[in-house]
């Protein structure tokens, strides 16, 4: 689990959200089969975050790229970036298919959520590529997948440092951050 990782678990927890994080999905030899990876022992998801009350179920994959050019818009079309490849749930079809449906099964199989859930992909990502962001909220509302950009997670902090004092490593980060000398 990275930090960036673990500070968006905290804000989707903190927004009503129960969380696992690092979750295997497991893929059975059909399913191996469908997405052409027949050696794939399980596919990874950096967070699972299900809220009862929305019923919504995400699965969350994180790029900080606090420290780089950031998400660029051409990590989600044809034109064959080497960005592509970073994002494989989001731009290859048949792995989102087969891999979402078999985690809302694994989960609702374990008790984590009720029968009939679906799974909606999302991504949680610090820093995009200068330009890009409006073509990038535009394709995830076209694919209707959830978008936590740079904003949102900067709204999000600014709200919890209004909240009441909390001894945890995130919040008082948050309030260190934003105090004026």
């Amino acid at each position: 689990m990275d930090s960036f990782q673990e500070l968006v678990a905290t804000v989707l927890d903190r927004e009503g959200y129960w969380i696992r994080r690092e979750v295997r999905v497991e893929l059975t030899p059909e399913d191996k089969a469908a997405i052409g990876r027949p050696s794939n022992a399980r596919w990874q998801i950096a967070i699972v975050a299900y809220s009862g009350a929305r019923s919504e179920l995400l699965a969350v994959q994180c790029k900080s790229f606090l420290d780089s050019p950031g998400v660029r818009a051409k990590a989600f079309d044809s034109t064959g970036s080497t960005d592509r490849d970073y994002y494989k749930l989001f731009n290859e079809k048949t792995l989102r298919d087969v891999v979402l449906t078999r985690l809302a099964w694994q989960l609702v199989r374990e008790g984590f959520c009720p029968a009939g859930v679906s799974a909606q992909l999302a991504l949680a990502a610090g820093h995009f590529y200068r330009g890009d962001t409006p073509a990038i909220r535009e394709k995830f509302v076209q694919e209707n997948w959830k978008l936590f950009d740079p904003t949102w997670l900067r709204e999000k902090l600014q709200r919890f440092d209004a909240e009441s004092y909390e001894d945890s490593p995130f919040a008082l980060t948050v309030k260190l951050l934003r105090r004026k000398e």
